[in-house]
């Protein structure tokens, strides 16, 4: 089993010159609903509908998902807004070794304002390294790990394919193989919701303008609650344990319904029965929907 998992950590290296999900994909014989290539036609397609037919998912591919990165913020950096000053913990860094998770997120980490960040069904945010790489392109710079605010910079868990529902075994073990490295207990999480980027993000960036623009491609990253607790590390392996509810809203499609098509109410209707995601987000779409209070089974 050791030989095998590093045989496909060997292939895996080998893909890493390719340019984009688009060209990791078609090697596997893989097809995506993105254009990773090119930074106009990848924001023009969030504006189009969500798929009807669904796309490959990540977990037929689970050789392609791992753990790039394990960020925290220890402490609060005071930034300038609106003529003041206020708290943030958006510039998390990379930390080494094994990291504990728990039911509130990583050890080591903080959030400042606490009725917008953190608990139970933010308790992870995820971005993937393919949405990184496509703002290094359109900003002509190099943003480490850490730069968007994540926890954990992953790979292979693009907008478009990952899913509200999706549970996630990270581990430095293979793929329902146990592990590597002895006792060493991996981590379980749900995706709960996409993140909704705000100012501080814009002060990161040096741009008061770039929260928008980034919300406008709908591939923002994703929050997760924590199922299983653990322990997580740069270069876990990422598994697709299984789909609570079999949603098919991917992280894009219903960022896009969030903020961008508010006058769906059939959609509305349906996202809001969505048992996996976060019940703020499942109660606005009830308003929407015209049934409030009929958003039955939230966590």
């Amino acid at each position: 089993m050791v030989a095998a998992v590093r045989e496909m950590v060997t292939l895996r290296e080998s893909m890493r010159g390719l340019s984009g999900y688009a060209n990791r994909g078609a090697a596997v014989g893989m097809t995506t609903r993105g254009n990773w290539g090119t930074g106009a036609a990848w924001e023009d397609e969030s504006r189009a509908e969500p798929a009807t037919e669904r796309p490959p998912h990540p977990g037929e591919y689970a050789w392609t998902m791992q753990v790039v990165s394990v960020n925290v913020c220890g402490s609060f950096v005071m930034v300038p807004h609106a003529g003041a000053e206020e708290p943030t913990a958006h510039f998390k860094k990379p930390v080494s070794g094994r990291v504990a998770v728990g039911p509130l997120g990583l050890t080591g980490d903080t959030q400042a304002d606490k009725r917008y960040h953190g608990g139970p069904h933010q308790a992870v945010y995820c971005i993937s390294r393919e949405v990184i790489e496509h703002w290094e392109r359109e900003l002509g710079r190099p943003l480490p790990p850490g730069s968007f605010g994540e926890n954990l910079t992953v790979t292979g868990l693009p907008d478009d394919q990952a899913r509200i529902g999706d549970v996630l075994r990270i581990g430095p073990g293979s793929r329902g193989e146990g592990n590597l490295e002895g006792d060493i207990e991996g981590v379980v999480l749900e995706v709960s919701l996409p993140r909704g980027p705000c100012h501080k993000l814009g002060y990161a960036m040096g741009d008061p303008g770039f929260p928008k623009r980034f919300l406008a491609t709908c591939r923002v990253g994703f929050y997760c609650r924590v199922l299983k607790p653990g322990t997580v590390g740069a270069g876990d392996q990422i598994s697709l344990e299984g789909s609570k509810g079999g949603s098919e809203w991917t992280i894009e499609a219903i960022t896009r319904l969030k903020y961008f098509q508010k006058d769906d109410r059939a959609a509305a209707a349906r996202a809001m029965n969505l048992a996996a995601l976060a019940p703020v987000w499942r109660e606005e779409f009830a308003r929407r929907a015209g049934s409030v209070g009929s958003a039955d089974g939230a966590e």
